[in-house]
């Protein structure tokens, strides 16, 4: 609008533009940000802005947002500004990407192995793994695939990842020592000294023992050596590793008396004579075999007193020999430096020490509970078990079915046995005892096929004692004669065990494997031989077969029929399909009681399948002398019976109404 001086008025119009070119003022900050379990992170544009303005006001803000696991660090982000007015300005922020998620790793179980044969150690595999929201690396103290050696190797897995982030684990590889050594033995010579003895180290019988790792011991079971044992004797070398492992070898050591006087020898045990009469002994040689040193034993004999003189003028001396001892071991100078020899009973021991000037010597005493006007009743332990017809010549007998007889003499003077009795068993062999009480009739002692057991004589005097009645295995099932038939011998292994029919394997444990031939099985009157004497089995089944008796120097373990059929100690049957090829062993099923090993040198595993708190574990021996109690025996216990005598035993578990038993053979 335009005005003149004099009031007139003009208008007209024009565009005016007004522009905003100012760029908005771009303000950023620097940040952290953590990736998250699966590696990621994000941001928006407005956690870098610090504080970014415009006259016109900001329209927008932009930010690259997205990272992961290749972002870790710091990265450069641009802040883009935009006004209203659409001008833009930028500024950039460092975004420090930080990865804190430690991996997880996780181990293989604990391992145990046995070592590879003939090393001290095992070449081990095993899988360790981890996981991470990244990546991650393991390390191993100890790596799958190497080798351990026997005993803990404790192996550590670390899982790493790129950030430094770590997480550990452990667990062990355990290599156990089984190999037993190997036991190599050699035999030795040795000769006593001036004092009539000799010893040996183990390592005079070891012939180079060696293990996968170390031996530990090596020991002998006889080391000491004394006249009159000249010649050869078994020895046992025990090689034990430093994992308790063991093995053992057989070898011999053979006692020369070189220039030693056998005459000399020690007095070591009472005779087994007859009253009147004493054990008298001389030296005498043996050739040996195969190039073998020549063996000096003693000969031994019987004598009456009125024949002594001759005996000692001819070389024999009086007494120095080994026997069973029947009482008291006395002696003195002799007057000529030899030794005075007298064997006599308890009841006149004390006589003796006062009256006779006489020491008491080493022997120990029988078994001898006294005697007196003659038996009554005997208890006989039969060695082919019960169910026999066991006839007697006089006096009545009565088969108690648990191989043991009573003998009485109902219609006798007083009830008495007659003086002398003869009994008959198995293919009439007889065995002949006397009963008035003038010989000794000991618990433990036997006669021919008889053991004693107890007796009463006519005063009332029991031995030993209460009678325990000792449950037998059970008869197993035998059906058209048997295939196989496997016994043990009462001397161990290595014995020349010969048969009438049927191959023999020795099993080198003390039992001995006698197998049929092919269909026809063993002969139904088997007869086994070992040098010594010859034991009748009738194998036809017509008669029972029962686990765990003697048998003459044999105890019957196991056997199989023509039909398959297997028993074995604790009278388990099992039957054997025809068409199997291996054999077959008895095992422990619910109400029996096992032994392994059976037979047993030493330690012996009994098992059984019930456990009370009440229970009892009993050990008698063939006599029924009881040998040892467990009182709440474990369902597994281990027995040591290396003090116990070679023979068969029976292991009785009673628990209220529940009775298990199984025989042992101490070899």
């Amino acid at each position: 609008t335009v005005t003149d001086n004099n009031g007139n008025v003009s208008t007209t119009t024009a565009v005016i533009t007004v522009e905003d070119n100012v760029a908005p003022v771009a303000l950023a900050n620097n940040i952290t940000v953590q990736l998250d379990a699966n590696g990621q992170a994000s941001i928006t544009a407005s956690d870098i802005d610090n504080g970014s303005n415009d006259v016109c006001g900001i329209a927008s803000l932009e930010a690259n947002n997205a990272f992961d696991c290749s972002n870790v660090g710091d990265n450069t982000v641009t802040l883009t500004v935009t006004d209203n007015n659409g001008n833009v300005s930028t500024e950039t922020a460092i975004v420090t990407v930080q990865d804190v998620t430690a991996p997880v790793v996780v181990c293989s179980q604990d391992i145990i192995v046995e070592n590879d044969s003939s090393f001290c150690g095992a070449v081990v595999t095993y899988v360790a793994t981890s996981t991470d929201n990244c990546s991650s690396i393991l390390t191993y103290t100890h790596l799958s695939g190497d080798y351990y050696p026997v005993g803990l190797t404790t192996v550590t897995v670390t899982a790493t990842d790129p950030s430094g982030n770590t997480d550990v684990c452990s667990f062990n590889i355990t290599v156990l020592d089984t190999e037993n050594p190997t036991a190599i033995c050699k035999p030795v010579v040795i000769t006593v000294d001036s004092t009539g003895s000799a010893s040996i180290i183990a390592d005079d019988i070891d012939g180079g023992s060696t293990d996968n790792c170390a031996i530990a011991y090596i020991g002998a079971s006889q080391t000491d050596y004394h006249c009159p044992d000249f010649g050869m004797h078994d020895i046992t070398l025990t090689v034990t590793d430093i994992y308790d492992n063991s093995s053992t070898c057989e070898t011999t050591v053979t006692l020369l008396k070189g220039d030693y006087n056998i005459l000399s020898c020690p007095v070591y045990a009472c005779s087994t004579c007859k009253d009147g009469e004493a054990e008298m002994c001389s030296e005498k040689n043996i050739k040996g075999m195969g190039g073998a040193p020549d063996q000096v034993v003693w000969e031994t004999k019987c004598v009456k007193a009125k024949d002594l003189d001759k005996r000692l003028n001819a070389g024999w001396v009086e007494g120095a020999c080994f026997g069973q001892p029947s009482g008291v071991l006395f002696c003195n100078s002799g007057g000529m430096g030899d030794p005075d020899v007298e064997c006599v009973k308890w009841k006149d021991a004390e006589d003796n020490l006062e009256d006779k000037d006489m020491s008491l010597g080493q022997c120990e005493p029988a078994n001898d509970c006294g005697c007196k006007k003659g038996l009554v009743e005997l208890v006989l332990r039969y060695n082919y078990g019960s169910g026999h017809n066991i006839t007697i010549d006089k006096g009545d007998i009565v088969d108690n079915e648990n191989s043991t007889y009573t003998i009485t003499n109902i219609s006798g003077k007083g009830g008495k046995l007659d003086k002398k009795i003869k009994l008959i068993g198995l293919n009439g062999v007889e065995s002949a005892l006397t009963t008035d009480c003038s010989k000794p009739v000991n618990p433990g002692s036997m006669f021919g096929e008889f053991t004693v057991v107890s007796y009463i004589d006519k005063s009332g005097n029991s031995c030993p004692g209460e009678y325990i009645d000792i449950p037998v295995d059970e008869t197993c099932d035998c059906v058209m004669g048997l295939a196989e038939l496997v016994v043990s011998h009462i001397n161990g292994p290595f014995e020349n065990v010969t048969t009438n029919g049927g191959t023999i394997v020795d099993n080198e444990d003390g039992t001995y494997t006698i197998e049929g031939k092919g269909k026809k099985g063993l002969p139904k009157d088997l007869i086994i031989n070992d040098g010594f004497g010859s034991t009748a089995i009738n194998t036809s089944c017509k008669e029972p077969l029962v686990i765990g008796e003697m048998l003459g120097s044999f105890t019957l373990v196991s056997f199989v029929d023509k039909n398959g059929n297997e028993c074995s100690l604790g009278g388990f049957v099992k039957s054997i399909d025809a068409t199997e090829k291996t054999k077959t062993t008895a095992a422990i099923e619910e109400g029996v009681m096992s032994a392994y090993p059976n037979p047993t040198y030493d330690l012996v595993t009994i098992k059984t399948d019930i456990s009370s708190p009440s229970g009892v574990m009993f050990i008698y021996s063939i006599t029924g002398t009881l040998m040892l109690t467990i009182n709440n025996p474990r369902t597994i216990e281990v027995i040591d019976m290396s003090d116990m005598a070679s023979g068969l035993y029976k292991v009785v578990y009673m628990s209220g109404e529940d009775v298990r038993t199984v025989s042992v053979i101490r070899l």
